[in-house]
This record gives C-alpha cells, structure tokens and sequence, in this order.
C-alpha cells in the first residue's frame, strides 16, 4: 500500500486521490506527514502487543468502482450482457468503452426504454429522470469522463480508472444501503432505485465534493508502472517504496484498533490507483 487516506472528523463529503479531480489541492495540513500522530491526530500509543485483530463496526459497504470504462455512474449494470454478444463474463470484462458508449447511446438509447424497462437504466439515466433533467446532465458528465481519458479517440480508457475514491468515503461513512426505493419520474411514473443505484449516486457525490482538500495523507503515488530497482532489488523512487511498516503498524492498529476510525488505502504499489475503504486488520506473530 503506498498511501493511506484518513477521513477527518468534519467529514460530510469529501474525496480523495481521484485520477480526474476537479479541483486543486491548496491544502495546508501538509498532506505528505510522515508521523504517525500527524496522520492520526490524536495521542498515539504504542504498547499495541493486546491489539492482535479488530474489526470496524459497522462494516463498509461493498459495491463497484464504477469504472470509467464502463461509464461511471452512467453505466447500465443491470443491462443483459447477450446485447453486446458476449457470453461470459471473461468476454464481458473485454467490452471496451467505445462498446458501452455505442450500447448507450446509438443501439439502446434511453427513449427505447419502457413501462419497467426503465428500472434497468444507469444510476445516472434513473436520477436524471427523477429530477426531470431530459438533457441527462448527469449522464453526460458521467461519459464525458471517458471522453477526456480517450475513449472517443482511442476506443477504450485504462480498465482501473473510476471513482475508487467516492466509493472508499461513503462506504466508510454512509449507512449501508439495504433495501429498493420506489420514487415518482417527473411524468408520475414509478422509478425503482436498486441499492447498487444509491450506492453510485452516493459514490458520485464525495467523488465530485468540494470538501477534497479536507485529508491528511501519508506516503504518495508513484507515477511509474514498473519502478526502477537497484542491483540489491530495492526500489530508488524513495515515493514507490510504499510505507515504513513501522509506522504503517503503528497507524492501523491505533486508526483502527484503539479510535474505531476508517481510513481509505491505495493497495496499488504503482501508477495505477486503486482506493479501497479499511475494514480491519488480523495480526500473527
């Protein structure tokens, strides 16, 4: 893991490390701290030998990236994959974004969907709908990511891009949703939101918040795919070498196992970037 996000206490929305941020970090809180109790902002203790497993209670949410490839929030997951003609989902994985893009907006536009067919739309379609936006801003805004990394020009966006970091911060700090909701479309008629479509609506929300700058960090992002090493196998970019495991020690299990507080963790090692919200931690001597 070479970065560690805490989520702040004032946090209502927020995001982190997203490969297509908005907005500019000015942060004053110097987010590359590299103590420990800069990071964790409280008294830090280090007698940690009965702290063996903990768990965060409640637990984040599961649920997709959403990836960029697929178009974000503006993806149709609940579409059939037999409608890009592929079988499996080793060839669904295949599917460029130039395919989903075409799947949405030439082979199956939206005004082709009805009656109940529409419960099977985007996340972003659905909510468009809800609010009587008929120029689908948010739908657009949700390829439009795509088009800006490529997709238009090159026909498919790098498969990890997406909004790893919304999805990390309402999952750490939103409830869990459980259950379908029915809502009335601007024309009256019954629109179901599956948890999966809350769950990206809340995702979009911290991934777009204007609250980013409100993090500490530690360790930053090497930019290299496959980092340079010396002839003892150590990487030289000092920013590829991931976290001081002391202090990484020192930060989960005071994070974690003392305050009961999350923090949002990029378990890629390289360029790529991949946020995923902690959960816990089990320790073996």
């Amino acid at each position: 893991m070479k970065k560690l996000i805490y989520l702040l206490p004032i946090l209502s929305s927020t995001t982190f490390a997203s490969p297509y941020s908005t907005y500019t970090n000015n942060d004053q809180n110097e987010p590359w701290v590299d103590q420990p109790e800069v990071f964790i902002g409280n008294k830090i203790i280090t007698n940690l030998e009965a702290l063996y497993n903990k768990s965060l209670k409640p637990q984040p949410w599961s649920g997709s990236f959403w990836p960029t490839r697929r178009g974000g929030i503006g993806w149709r997951y609940a579409a059939n994959p037999n409608d890009f003609g592929h079988f499996s989902w080793a060839d669904y994985q295949k599917i460029t974004w130039k395919d989903f893009y075409d799947y949405t907006y030439v082979k199956r536009p939206s005004n082709s969907y009805h009656y109940w067919q529409i419960n099977n739309l985007s996340p972003a379609e659905k909510y468009d709908l809800l609010v009587g936006d008929r120029n689908f801003s948010l739908t657009q805004a949700a390829w439009k990511v795509g088009q800006i990394f490529g997709g238009l020009t090159a026909g498919d966006v790098n498969p990890w891009l997406g909004n790893c970091d919304g999805w990390s911060a309402s999952a750490l700090t939103l409830p869990r949703p459980t259950k379908p909701v029915t809502a009335k479309d601007y024309t009256g008629k019954d629109l179901i939101f599956y948890p999966s479509d809350i769950k990206a609506l809340a995702t979009q929300l911290w991934t777009n918040s204007i609250s980013e700058n409100d993090y500490r960090q530690m360790g930053g992002r090497c930019y290299e795919y496959h980092p340079k090493k010396d002839s003892n196998g150590r990487i030289i970019d000092s920013v590829c070498r991931d976290i001081n495991p002391g202090i990484w020690h020192i930060i989960v299990l005071n994070q974690i196992g003392i305050y009961h507080k999350g923090f949002v963790l990029d378990s890629a090692s390289t360029a790529e970037i991949r946020n995923q919200p902690s959960v816990g931690y089990s320790i073996e001597y």
